[in-house]
């Protein structure tokens, strides 16, 4: 039987069918894509892989399809837009469209009227394994131990490991990590005394009051600063074996203490109470210890504390009211009792948005949020503004925070954000239980500026897939939500919308790590490169530039 295309009509957010009735909001369903999909390294086709098309700046909108056996897909009735193309497979790095094996942005697709993407080939690259063992100072398994492949990213124009990968030791000590992407990785192994991955063993773990010793994180081949880490680098399709961990394990305290509510002075019986360390240069799950309050009297006890300097947290919710607390601890060789942690409720926090000029573009999807200024523990959930503008965060925890907006209407900007008086849009927001908490009053304009352009390469043709960064000028340049940033489509054109009035810097580059663009050291080095541009409200500037040279 001869084998044809996968044909079939889409409707948004992933939905399968021909309910053509479903249409009837999208006009001008046209286009059409077609392609396959094969392995690069055999040239294979690959069947069952997942086909998405993820329409620009709208969440719920996309499509998708597998592949048939000989690898094919086709994806028809597609409404115009701004797309991204992605593919992935078990096994194989996930791609979009425009992806080479160096460049790591892709192409955003464009799709006018009665347009046709014929034969697209997407050739994915195997995912690489690193496998080893975790042993112990007499090089004897150690069962149940913690290994992670992390890597530099920039995280909030900081240079942090992130996870990528992680495993727990087998009852021979052995691990294996799969799933990973051509790159520079870092493997750091620990392991804390009665953690063992068999469950059988549960009855005999050591309570944390009994740990004495434990197994710090370790980076390969056996260091306990990541700066004088070895790394590995991996190719496509890499099985690297025989990575061994000889961990070395160190005296450890115990921490006691009891947690209490701060306006009653009564026990907080139930509250969680979480130890992490000071310096959080990392964003990935490393040396945390929890534990729970479960006696009545708000007592707690952490054993296995390395020592060194930490953050001790607790959290404890009753009667739908959220307390918190948290305090630096310095822990020597010795245990640290008679600990007191009073938690407190949090401050609630209203406020309302204004829209300048009688316009009333749909908030429906606008969300405020504040984020803490420095890495800590304080994580605060984004307040949903309702339909008459107001919105409310419970329970902020005292600290400085960012303050921006998500879900803005494409041609809308934040221009002022007012808290106690003090413009805290350019700068900080103060949360402080010891001062008189006012309102938000965020004012927002319907007059965004609007770029359009091309990107062309140093022969003057199409710079497809390139990144195009808007940097706003001091003092706003610290914050990340002034900074734009776009993909060229396969004619190396490029739109930027929402921008705030103001001075900026347009760059434009290839061939790199897309998390890049948040290093000010990167960023320093290209401006050179870039062009000066002036928005003015409801501004429309058309810009034209031309990739760098390759380094």
């Amino acid at each position: 039987m001869r084998r044809g295309l996968i044909l079939l009509t889409l409707t948004p957010s992933l939905s399968f069918g021909a309910g053509s009735s479903q249409y009837d909001a999208y006009p001008r369903r046209d286009c059409k894509i077609q392609g396959s999909v094969s392995s690069a390294a055999t040239n294979e086709p690959l069947s069952k892989a997942m086909v998405t098309l993820q329409k620009i700046d709208v969440r719920d909108e996309q499509y998708g399809v597998t592949t048939d056996p000989g690898g094919h897909f086709l994806l028809q009735n597609l409404p115009l837009g701004r797309y991204r193309l992605s593919v992935e497979h078990s096994g194989y790095v996930r791609q979009e469209y425009g992806q080479d094996g160096a460049r790591r942005s892709a192409t955003v697709l464009t799709l006018e009227g009665g347009c046709q993407l014929l034969d697209l080939r997407f050739r994915l690259i195997r995912t690489a394994v690193v496998s080893g063992r975790v042993l112990d100072e007499d090089r004897e398994a150690l069962p149940g131990a913690q290994v992670q492949a992390v890597r530099y990213r920039y995280v909030g124009a900081r240079e942090q490991l992130v996870f990528a990968a992680g495993a727990s030791a087998n009852d021979l000590g052995e691990f294996r990590l799969f799933g990973l992407a051509p790159g520079r990785y870092y493997l750091v192994a620990s392991h804390r005394p009665g953690t063992a991955f068999d469950s059988s063993q549960v009855a005999a773990r050591p309570s944390p009051s009994d740990l004495r010793e434990s197994y710090p994180q370790t980076y390969f081949p056996g260091v306990s600063d990541p700066s004088q880490a070895t790394s590995i680098e991996i190719k496509a399709g890499d099985l690297v074996e025989g990575t061994e961990f000889v961990l070395r394990p160190v005296r450890t305290v115990r921490l006691r203490g009891r947690v209490l509510n701060a306006l009653t002075g009564r026990a907080a019986n139930g509250a969680t109470v979480s130890l992490t360390p000071r310096e959080r240069s990392y964003s990935f799950f490393q040396n945390e210890i929890g534990i729970s309050t479960e006696d009545g009297r708000g007592d707690f006890e952490l054993g296995g504390v390395i020592p060194g300097s930490y953050r001790l947290n607790a959290l404890w919710t009753s009667d739908g009211k959220t307390y918190s607390t948290s305090q630096f601890l310095d822990v020597g060789d010795k245990d640290v009792l008679d600990i007191n942690l009073l938690a407190g409720p949090g401050i609630d926090l209203g406020g309302r948005v204004l829209i300048e000029g009688g316009a009333k573009p749909s908030l429906k999807s606008l969300c405020i949020r504040l984020q803490p200024t420095q890495i800590t523990e304080t994580t605060v959930a984004g307040a949903s503004v309702e339909s008459d503008g107001t919105f409310a965060f419970h329970d902020v925890p005292a600290d400085i925070y960012y303050l921006s907006a998500v879900g803005l209407p494409p041609d809308v900007y934040l221009k002022q954000a007012t808290f106690a008086g003090a413009n805290v849009l350019e700068k900080s927001l103060i949360v402080n239980k010891d001062k008189e908490v006012g309102r938000l009053e965020i004012v927002l304009s319907p007059t965004a500026g609007l770029i359009n352009g091309q990107v062309l390469t140093q022969e003057n043709l199409p710079a497809s897939g390139s990144i195009v960064l808007l940097i706003p000028d001091q003092p706003r340049r610290d914050q990340s939500w002034f900074r734009k940033r776009a993909t060229t489509d396969p004619a190396g054109r490029f739109t930027i919308r929402g921008i705030a009035p103001g001075d900026y810097r347009l760059l434009a580059w290839s061939d790199t790590d897309s998390d890049l663009y948040e290093d000010p050291n990167f960023l320093r080095l290209c401006e050179s490169t870039g062009e000066w541009v002036h928005i003015d409200a409801g501004g429309r500037v058309t810009a034209n530039l031309q990739l760098p040279p390759q380094r």
